[in-house]
């Protein structure tokens, strides 16, 4: 049998039919004739059409969501920039080389062995916060004792995000940490300068005032004397 697909118009669009052919033979294989079945495939062609249609958009999303990743990925080689999620359930807080890519997985108490004894207070409070699920943004930095490119000590900020479920219960938060090291050094040099510059300001005001006086007391002296010298002239 023969099977052929025809498309005619129709007023509001294309009329698809799908339409076979069968030969009808005699006794002796001999041809009699045709038989044809027709049959309206509109809905199933458009529905392939759509079906299409989607197809293809999700592979340009697809396409367009790798560029994204590769783009997130290489700025986190070359930056000073990690993911970072944590976990109320667990308590853990996992640390992403790559999207998708863990570097690091930290229980809280492996978190707080890497925190400056300064800001121990500081990270129990944030962790706490998370443990309680917060509905709110964390957004703080923390000074930890490990090392970071020319042997300053890491100074992280953090900023994580909760993540809700369909009922608004926070499930996870996940945000960024970025290394503020250098920062945070060019934030206390400017800090020691600015000491240094009150200090040089506040021994020239004190030299300043001194000299004043050094200066007053002889000029207060030579004006007493020169008024006593007028009094005592005669006219």
């Amino acid at each position: 049998p023969l099977s052929r697909s025809r498309s005619a118009v129709k007023r509001n669009g294309k009329l698809h039919n799908n339409i076979q052919l069968a030969t009808v033979l005699g006794d002796h294989n001999e041809v009699l004739g045709l038989f044809a079945f027709c049959r309206d495939v509109t809905v199933m062609a458009e529905k392939s059409n759509q079906l299409k249609t989607v197809e293809e958009e999700v592979i340009k999303q697809k396409a367009e969501l790798a560029r994204y990743v590769t783009c997130i990925d290489y700025i986190m080689d070359k930056g000073t920039m990690r993911l970072a999620s944590y976990s109320p359930v667990s308590h853990t807080l996992t640390i992403y080389r790559h999207i998708g890519e863990e570097q690091l997985n930290l229980t809280q108490t492996r978190c707080m062995t890497f925190v400056d004894n300064r800001y121990h207070r500081k990270a129990m409070h944030l962790l706490t916060h998370m443990d309680d699920c917060t509905n709110k943004v964390v957004d703080t930095d923390i000074k930890t004792t490990i090392r970071a490119r020319g042997g300053l000590m890491l100074h992280l900020q953090l900023r994580l995000f909760p993540v809700t479920d369909k009922n608004g219960e926070v499930t996870e938060y996940f945000g960024i940490f970025q290394d503020i090291s250098e920062l945070k050094k060019s934030e206390n040099l400017m800090m020691q300068e600015t000491v240094k510059a009150q200090e040089i300001e506040n021994t020239q005001n004190k030299f300043l005032r001194n000299m004043l006086k050094e200066i007053r007391m002889p000029l207060n002296i030579v004006v007493e004397l020169a008024a006593q010298l007028q009094v005592k002239t005669p006219d």
